[in-house]
């Protein structure tokens, strides 16, 4: 392995593995593309913060580059952070915050968690900012001013009292024993926090235009106005205090100060400013960057950090703006998956394909990048040992042979595509004639490659679909292909490779993914699988309507089990009896996935997230092997619900069991289950749908579990 690659090797954070790990535990490793949100820069680390996890990040000079070191998996939803000395201030999505000790950098130091929302008397109320003194936690929460909490420690946080002083008050800054707020309808007001109770009021700097915010520096104040004016104020001079002004900077949203310059952003452009001449200015765009980064100093000059909308890194130098580069290894997003022979083969954005191997216990380790100069991957398949690759920016297939030897690698094989807008590829499992087709996906078209037995590759065909195409699937002679008029269209694959067309269903949404499962059609229409008897292509009948778990993105089939993952997580389903039996669910959203053996990994294009699947000496219990010690019907889950809720249910006996959905007037709305059970622990899923298919309207229900003698109901509550 080459000592760049080595270096350049995504870090993970690994802890053994459970037998009993799940997919309802979360992920047991993570791979992250470095998507942040945030980044701050410390000494020559940056630390950002990303979906699901917060990543501490090296410069190394001899690759100009920074470089994960350190991955800590959280399992929030980081919005924003603050730096106060050694401490990092996380904000969760849920409004809770979360304490780390940044003193033994790389490493964090988890402190506590303090949940600010459980303050608030309703629950739609939140917070603008926050900012510690001591054991001191100031927070201001729009339009009722500022509170102040005490803190016993990092988990716990007691009302102590607050201020209504000021109208609208949003940003929050400590300089010393002084505590700045912003009230962006009169200005800066000044509070001394050495005072006893709140602190004392000092006076407030006018601000003759509405702020949106302002950064200290020594006495001054620079202040962003909700138009394109800069202005400069000081306490303590007569009037509103604004000393001077720069005027036609558009829209500052941020800003910096580096050395003699004044640094704004806005979400289209970087505007620098020399301190001493106003007029000297450069300008320069960032439509590609997130604003919420950070001033550091490399090789002696000033440069402007931020985060890639798409993951990674820029780099701009203050001094001269058009020297922009890339300034981490793999900017994102990931575009594609594959788990083959015992390995993990990922690629997208600007990256070739990174390869991973698992070890015991099943962790995942960086092995070796396959052709370093091929990137943009876009779509990754396989045909035996070889791999098929779509290079976006190339606009060509290339065929790599022995992909699970590095030092064997070799491209077998290239051409490039007739359509720029292909966005996906699918090589057939069976030939027609002679050849086997390879499907090139693009927007409204699918153009057709034939590949001979000799390797050969050659234009075949193009066909035209009405409407985007969402899902592709072929069998035998059949091709299947959705698109975005809510639509499935059946074809039949001459041996000319024209197609005839079938049949077409029609759906209430688009399907996302479609596959066959024991001779049927299944189409995944958000949290519905809808199956299809296809035995007649031309009149394809509808077999049955199933609620999901969760809605679905892409799904696989592994021996009897379904796999299926989407944006709110992942789940497993047993497909040995009539109907899909949901085994567990849970883990974090995402749009594609992969299994083999014992692995699913699933990615949302940011991350990709690794889950170890039982051996089949560990099977799952969904029952336990000895029968509950009573009836018992659970709370359904989740509640209320706008999508599909789960019901859960104990039987101690054998029984005739059925589960009826009413509503408030006690009018039979559905019937879950109608049937005779074992002893055991089960689920049922209502989608939310009445006798006639039709969605039900929001409001309050009610589920009755009739078993045997037992008899139980419960409230449910159903929102869109």
């Amino acid at each position: 392995m080459k000592r760049a690659s080595f270096i350049l090797l995504l870090l993970l954070l690994g802890i053994a593995i459970p037998a009993s790990a799940s997919v309802a535990d979360g992920p047991d490793y993570t791979i992250l593309w470095n998507r942040f949100s945030a980044i701050s820069v410390i000494d020559s680390f940056v630390i950002g913060i990303a979906p699901k996890a917060i990543v501490v990040s090296h410069y190394d000079d001899t690759l100009s580059l920074f470089v994960l070191t350190n991955l800590v998996s959280v399992d929030y939803e980081p919005v924003s952070f603050k730096r106060q000395d050694t401490l990092l201030i996380v904000r969760t999505s849920d409004d809770r915050l979360v304490f780390y000790d940044l003193s033994g950098l790389p490493d964090l130091t988890y402190l506590g968690t303090i949940d600010l929302w459980a303050a608030f008397a309703d629950p739609n109320d939140t917070f603008a900012d926050f900012v510690l003194y001591g054991r001191d936690l100031y927070v201001s929460t729009f339009f009722d001013g500022i509170w102040r909490f005490s803190l016993n420690d990092y988990g716990s946080a007691q009302f102590s009292d607050s201020s209504m002083t000021g109208i609208l008050m949003t940003q929050l800054e400590i300089s010393g024993d002084t505590l700045y707020a912003l009230d962006e309808y009169n200005g800066i007001l000044r509070f001394d926090l050495l005072g006893s109770g709140f602190g004392e009021f000092i006076d407030y700097l006018y601000i003759p235009l509405r702020a949106a915010s302002f950064l200290k520096t020594d006495s001054l104040l620079i202040i962003l106005t909700k138009t394109d004016d800069v202005l400069f104020g000081e306490f303590g001079h007569p009037g509103s205090g604004i000393i001077d002004s720069i005027v036609g900077i558009s829209n500052p949203l941020k800003m910096f100060i580096a050395d003699t310059l004044f640094v704004f952003l806005n979400n289209r452009s970087i505007d620098v400013v020399d301190r001493n001449d106003p007029n000297q200015r450069s300008t320069a765009p960032i439509s590609e960057e997130l604003i919420d980064g950070d001033v550091l100093v490399l090789d002696n000059q000033y440069h402007l950090l931020l985060p890639h909308i798409e993951g990674g890194l820029t780099l701009y130098n203050l001094d001269d703006l058009d020297q922009t580069r890339l300034a981490s290894y793999r900017p994102g997003p990931i575009n594609d998956l594959l788990l083959h022979n015992g390995k993990l083969f990922t690629g997208g954005g600007d990256n070739p394909i990174d390869v991973y191997s698992f070890e015991a216990p099943l962790a995942p380790e960086f092995e070796y990048t396959i052709f370093d100069d091929l990137r943009d991957v876009r779509a990754i398949e396989h045909n035996g040992d070889s791999l098929i690759v779509l290079y976006k920016k190339l606009n060509k297939v290339v065929f790599i042979a022995n992909s699970s030897d590095p030092d064997s690698l070799v491209i077998e094989g290239s051409f490039f595509l007739n359509d720029t807008a292909t966005e996906d590829i699918q090589i057939l499992s069976q030939k027609v004639d002679t050849v086997r087709p390879l499907l090139a996906i693009g927007g409204t078209t699918i153009d057709v490659y034939a590949i001979t037995d000799s390797s050969g590759v050659y234009y075949a065909k193009t066909w035209q679909f009405v409407g985007r195409i969402a899902a592709v699937f072929a069998q035998d002679s059949l091709l299947f292909v959705s698109t975005n008029k809510n639509q499935l269209w059946i074809h039949r694959i001459t041996d000319s490779l024209d197609i005839e067309p079938l049949s077409a269903i029609d759906f209430e949404g688009t399907p996302a993914k479609i596959m066959a499962i024991a001779g049927r059609l299944v189409a995944f229409v958000r949290n519905e699988m809808i199956i299809y008897d296809y035995s007649d292509p031309n009149f394809p009948e509808l077999v049955r309507d199933i609620p999901m778990a969760l809605p679905v993105m892409d799904a696989v089939k592994r021996g009897d089990k379904l796999y299926t993952v989407g944006p709110l997580g992942a789940a497993i389903y047993n497909l040995d009896g009539v109907m899909p039996d949901l085994i567990e669910y849970g883990g974090r959203g995402g749009s594609f996935l992969d299994v083999e053996e014992h692995i699913l990994a699933t990615s949302d294009g940011g991350a990709i997230d690794i889950y170890r699947l039982p051996f089949d000496d560990e099977p799952p219990p969904p029952n336990p092997e000895t029968p509950p010690a009573s009836y018992a019907l659970d709370q359904n889950y989740p509640n209320p619900f706008n999508a599909a809720t789960t019901i859960a249910y104990s039987l101690s006996a054998p029984s005739r069991v059925k589960i009826i959905v009413y509503n408030l007037l006690g009018q039979q709305v559905q019937t879950l289950i109608d049937k005779e059970k074992p002893s055991g622990q089960f689920t049922a899923l209502w989608n939310g749908k009445d006798y006639a298919g039709s969605y039900a309207a929001s409001g309050v229900y009610f589920y009755r579990l009739t078993a045997g003698n037992y008899v139980a109901t419960k409230k449910m509550v159903l929102l869109k």
